[in-house]
């Protein structure tokens, strides 16, 4: 037994094999024993649209037409393609009325520091979408730091302004 080295699952004669083979085996079988390997998040494609589940924020994302949709619920109900242009039809017709909202809140929340068209965009949140109701988030202007606005829509109409950092 003076001879045998044991590694986990296997016995090793360091006289046939070596002592680098040993190492090498020896390293590499402790590196696996504390890292993972990442995971690649869970996707499927419905009609065309690449729909992942992103692990790390605990939301399924998909992109259509430009705009990023997303659910924080563990269970998606995906809106149909005619349920999806509408929604952004929708989502059109009411953007001036969110940005007026917004230049008026930034006004209020920063004292005037912050402005609009500075680089701000929204995502659309669908957790809601089955009761009907959607979120535009919007964030990221350059003037905004963490700022951001969530305006809750149902039936085509602001039903709700929440900001927050």
């Amino acid at each position: 037994m003076e001879d045998t080295v044991i590694v986990p699952i296997m016995l090793i004669s360091p006289m046939r094999r070596g002592m680098k083979w040993l190492h090498k085996h020896l390293a590499s079988t402790l590196m696996g024993l504390f890292t993972k390997s990442a995971k690649q998040d869970p996707r499927v494609i419905v009609q065309g649209i690449t729909i992942e589940f992103e692990q790390k924020a605990e939301c399924w994302t998909f992109v259509y037409r430009e705009k990023e949709f997303y659910c924080f619920n563990a269970e998606l109900t995906l809106p149909s393609l005619p349920q999806i242009d509408s929604l952004l039809a929708g989502l059109a017709s009411i953007e001036n009325d969110m940005k007026l909202r917004i230049k008026n809140g930034l006004k209020q929340w920063t004292g005037g520091h912050a402005k609009i068209d500075d680089g701000e965009s929204y995502i659309i949140d669908v957790t809601g979408f089955a009761q009907g109701l959607v979120v535009a988030k919007w964030s990221g202007g350059n003037s905004w730091g963490d700022l951001g606005v969530d305006f809750s829509i149902e039936n085509g109409s602001i039903v709700e302004e929440d900001w927050g950092d």
